[in-house]
């Protein structure tokens, strides 16, 4: 049986090898439930835990590739949650202690097969206390590919979706990674490890307070960074603490809200954003309702929160601060509107010093409610809590003075469009509209124009406009604005009344049309010829107006020119680049990072709004929405969890006709394989590109050599055609032999680009010098020739082979037939020279080749060179290969005997 070479393991997709590391043998406990929930992707539910029920036992129902997340929650009582997933059978697939912070647990499971799985929601170390305690269950799941139409979904969409890693993402829903947020908002978000990082920015004025409360009964505790103008770190908050600082002077910031480490899965999250006085007070307050409730955490930091509400003289009010976390000693003070005092109450809630107020209102109007501790400021103790507003009254009538029209349920979640703006979109076969709302003012006079933008190919949207009101009552409709003639659409309408209005973006017979393809959506205040004549005023006077004043002024980020790429070193925060570009430019971006280095990228406009973001180091192929000025913001992956600092290189790439033709006369160097090329990397030319194309499986191998005499520090980058980086690598031997190879498996027909440049860090100079590039590709024959065995030899659970690593052959091959759920050790013993340095990689066959499930180099439990892969759990039933090679493959180093011992757990 012949195999090609497996590659190296950093260059092959990882899968997530799910290891069970629980204390002791997990099982699924038997069942003590008569009728099992059935829950539904999205669902919560609460339970509760305890002696004599141990265990709580859920079900779904999942279809392959569904990414589950799995939350349990600590609400109450002594609890600390554990997660076991099992299968139908009810054999454990995989568990969780802690892993969403604290003591909750959280499982992220890509699901395997269609069918059902059950979730044990239990006590970490066995049987809990007499007393136990609450919890809280929550079932979520994404997709892998986003679905149609979520390019057009409102960011502020409650909707998660997840794309692959170093996946580019639109800048809508929960993928957006820019966001501003507002003094009393709330926010509540995801971060997982596609969206590891979000930056909110705000502005703010000198001496101003900024207090962010963590939710503490969220999935899980981000960690928060407050950043100045210049990306400089003001402040750090580690996961669950407040994060309060004076700011010191008028300007933009960011916040930046990441996983609190690399190895987090993330999680839902919120913050309570205040940007005020000392504590917070009624100018702060926030809403509640009868009936409402509202989370919130108490500390050092923030020792108060304030809540206001409306009520009814007669009304009887009973408020309930209970404690769910922590050892706050809760208090709550009654006021009227001007903070007089009406009640106040320690510890009438009963346990846990949980303090309850119950009062009859004295008359219409607004009260506030605070929610403290015991001594406030002074006190000492801290936790979260849940506060309770309730009243046999019904709700008042809200009170608007200024008649501010509130946003029909049925709009909410849509996305917003403000008057001067243009947003794109794409009316698809399976999406035949988009909703946009905005607010309007009684007797306004509005002009909005939709407009093809792929005029003249075949079946081109033929757009169609309709205004709704609040009601989703029609005002108003257009197909084209010269009959027969010009195909777009624009509508002229004069409001009747103040209030929230929706522009329905659609094709000629909507949902029975054919046409399809991308638009441009402006919403413009005034009728088409005043805008006309506005805008033809401007041009005539704009040498001589300033300009208008936009967030990017705030900042201070460096240009970015095209083609001109930049060498910088990056640290644990973002650096911000600055560009313009015309009205249909396409752009690319691409940031090269040293090896270990993560890096993402977000495309802002000049008043930072995002359009596009990637947790990868590559935006191609970016239709700039309007000519001005654009914001670049280079963050690692992690964020301010990043670990790893070191150097990148970032170029933008403008693509228009005169820069197509540039391209095609002056474009990369197409290779083949078995040639080799010739350059020279200095301060002028950075990094140059060479192409080649390939086939699906083939094994390739990239070389780039210092010159002789030359002193390069060679750096080396694969890519493909999308721009996606395949693998990367700096030193052939790090810090040893510093040319750059890579090796690989291609994963589809197609062409490929291959970067080439020099390292770029904090610890090393800037080189310069001439390099060779070798690509070629390995074959049976060279692999054979180059001392790898073609052969591979059956092994069984079980059993113990010999086998040798010698100077003709240093990679070697087993092969097993396993079944999903089989967990799995392989040991190797060195059994004639202890320096042997053997390397264990185990793969599982796929349709697309031999994908890498697991890798060792030496023992984790030290004192040999002997690797050891424990408690594999195998995802499917197939064929699995054990690969086993001397380190770093083919250099020189120890030969010799050795076993392998394949065993599976019983």
């Amino acid at each position: 049986m012949h195999f090609k070479l497996v590659a190296r393991a950093l260059s092959l997709m990882l899968v997530i090898v799910l290891v069970l590391t629980a204390i002791g043998p997990v099982q699924a406990a038997p069942r003590r439930q008569d009728n099992v929930p059935v829950l539904s992707y999205g669902q919560s539910v609460d339970g509760a835990i305890h002696s004599g029920q141990p265990s709580l036992f859920y079900s779904f129902d999942a279809a392959m590739g569904d990414a589950v997340t799995i939350t349990m929650t600590v609400t109450g009582g002594d609890l600390d949650p554990f997660l076991v997933l099992n299968d139908a059978s009810q054999s454990p697939l995989m568990t969780d202690d802690n892993g969403g912070g604290e003591l909750n647990a959280q499982i992220n499971f890509p699901v395997p097969a269609a069918g059902q799985y059950v979730i044990q929601a239990t006590h970490a170390g066995g049987t809990p206390s007499e007393t136990g305690g609450t919890f809280r269950l929550s079932l979520s799941a994404s997709e892998a590919i986003p679905p149609e139409g979520a390019a057009d979904q409102d960011p502020a969409a409650a909707n998660t979706e997840t794309a692959g890693e170093g996946d580019v993402t639109t800048a809508q829903g929960d993928a957006v990674r820019l966001l501003p947020v507002v003094p009393g908002e709330t926010v509540r978000n995801t971060l997982d490890r596609q969206v590891a990082v979000r930056y909110y920015w705000f502005e703010g004025q000198a001496d101003a307070q900024v207090n962010i409360t963590p939710e503490q009964l969220a999935d899980f505790m981000p960690l928060m960074v407050l950043y100045d103008a210049g990306m400089i770190e003001l402040q750090r908050a580690d996961p669950g603490i407040s994060l309060r600082t004076a700011l010191p002077e008028d300007g933009l910031y960011f916040l930046a809200v990441s996983l609190p480490h690399l190895g987090s899965s993330g999680g839902g999250f919120g913050f309570l954003f205040g940007l005020s006085g000392t504590l917070p007070d009624e100018t702060s307050a926030i809403d509640i309702l009868y009936g409402q409730s509202q989370q919130g955490t108490l500390d050092s930091n923030l020792p108060a929160v304030t809540y206001r509400f409306r009520g009814s003289a007669g009304d009887q009010v009973a408020i309930t601060m209970s404690r769910a976390g922590g050892d706050l000693d809760s208090y709550l003070y009654l006021m009227d509107a001007s903070g007089a005092l009406l009640y106040e109450d320690n510890d009438s809630g009963g346990q846990n010093g949980d303090a309850r107020i119950v009062y009859t209102l004295p008359a219409d109007g607004e009260y506030l409610i605070v929610a403290t501790r015991v001594d406030q400021e002074a006190g000492i103790t801290s936790g979260s809590y849940l506060l309770d507003l309730v009243s046999d009254a019904a709700p008042p009538p809200v009170v608007t003075d200024s008649a501010e029209p509130v946003l029909p349920a049925d709009y909410e979640g849509l996305p917003t469009i403000s008057f001067g703006a243009t947003v794109e979109g794409t009316i698809t076969p399976e999406k035949f509209a988009d909703f946009y709302v905005f607010l309007g003012e009684a007797g306004e006079t509005i002009t909005i124009d939709l407009v093809s933008l792929n005029e003249g190919e075949a079946n081109a949207l033929d757009p169609t406009l309709i205004l709704l009101d609040d009601a989703r009552i029609p005002l108003a409709e257009n197909d084209d604005v010269v009959a027969g003639q010009q195909r777009n659409s624009r509508l002229e309408f004069t409001l009747p009344r103040t209030t929230y209005y929706v522009i329905v973006a659609t094709r000629f017979d909507q949902d029975q049309g054919t046409s399809n393809g991308p638009y441009a959506l402006t919403l413009s205040a005034g009728a088409a010829g005043e805008i006309e004549a506005e805008a033809t005023a401007e041009v005539g006077e704009s040498f001589e107006e300033e300009k208008e004043p936009v967030l990017l002024d705030l900042l201070a980020p460096s240009l970015l020119e095209t083609g001109t790429p930049i060498q910088a070193t990056l640290g644990t925060g973002p650096e911000l680049y600055t560009f313009t570009a015309d009205e249909g430019d396409v752009i690319d971006l691409a940031a090269t990072a040293d090896p270990g280095l993560d890096v993402g990228l977000i495309l802002a406009d000049a008043d930072l709004n995002e359009i596009v973001s990637s947790s990868g180091g590559t935006l191609a192929g970016v239709r700039i929405p309007a000519t001005g000025a654009y914001l670049v913001m280079l963050t690692p992956r992690f964020g301010p969890a990043e670990t790893v600092t070191g150097g990148y290189i970032l170029a933008l790439a403008g693509v228009d006709e005169a820069a197509a033709g540039a391209e095609a006369a002056d474009g990369p160097r197409a290779l083949a394989y078995g040639e080799t090329a010739e350059g020279v990397i200095d301060d002028e030319t950075v990094s140059e590109i060479y192409t080649f194309t390939g086939a699906a499986g083939d094994q390739v191998r990239i070389t780039m050599e210092a010159a002789e005499g030359s002193t390069l520090d060679c750096y080396l980058q694969l890519q493909d055609a999308n721009g996606e980086i395949l693998d990367a690598n700096d030193d052939i031997d790090p810090g040893i032999v510093r040319d750059s190879r890579i090796e690989m498996e291609l994963p589809a027909a197609g062409e490929y680009v291959i970067l080439v440049s020099r390292y770029v860090g904090n610890d090393a100079a800037t080189t310069s010098g001439a390099y060779v590039l070798r690509l070629e590709q390995i074959t049976e024959e060279t692999v054979s020739r180059e001392g790898v065995s073609t052969e591979t030899v059956p092994i069984m659970y079980g059993q113990t082979l010999v086998g040798e690593l010698n100077a003709e052959q240093y990679l070697v091959f087993y092969v097993f037939d396993g079944v999903a759920g089989d967990v799995v050790t392989i040991e190797i013993e060195n059994l004639s020279d202890p320096n042997l340095d053997s390397v264990l990689h185990l793969y599982q066959s796929s349709g697309a080749g031999w994908v890498e499930l697991a890798k060792n180099d030496d023992s984790p439990f030290g004192g040999t060179y002997a690797p050891l892969l424990s408690n594999v759990m195998l995802p499917a039933t197939g064929k699995y290969l054990i690969a086993i090679s001397r380190y770093e493959f083919d250099d020189a180093g120890a030969t010799g005997r050795f076993s392998v011992t394949l065993s599976r757990a019983s």
